[in-house]
């Protein structure tokens, strides 16, 4: 998985498969109906950011996890908080949020972007409820 922009690791997969951008587009083509190797050229350049869906068709492509482009993890990541992407919308949304404020790791990152996450207690083995610090 690359921790790296998007157009960067999709020239790095095309350069070392030994592959053309218009083979790419051949391949996306035959999957789908999509892509033309302008298109590609563009993204590789960093001037066109694909959808979600179309990083999947590109890294079937390349055989490889559409998970391997950092972008779609964040895409993935943000959709869990969505109600409008979750499967049981505003409800799953919303237990998704609880548990990321809930964790340690979920509250600092909130609380370094500004927004004040609200921890509850946690709870203690036993079952009951207890303050943490």
């Amino acid at each position: 998985m690359s921790r790296r922009p998007f157009a960067e690791t999709l020239r790095d997969l095309i350069a070392s498969q030994g592959l053309s951008v218009r083979e790419i587009a051949r391949r996306t083509q035959r999957q789908a109906g999509w892509g033309s190797p302008t298109a590609i050229s563009e993204m590789q350049l960093g001037e066109l950011m694909p959808s979600p869906a179309a990083m999947e068709l590109l890294a079937k492509a390349l055989d490889t996890p559409p998970e391997t482009f950092a972008e779609y993890r964040l895409w993935k990541a943000r959709s869990l908080f969505d109600p409008g992407r979750t499967p049981n919308s505003f409800k799953q949304a919303m237990a998704n949020l609880d548990r990321f404020t809930e964790s340690d790791v979920g509250a600092d990152l909130l609380e370094h972007s500004g927004v004040k996450a609200v921890r509850r207690p946690r709870r203690s083995s036993g079952g009951a409820r207890s303050e943490s610090a």
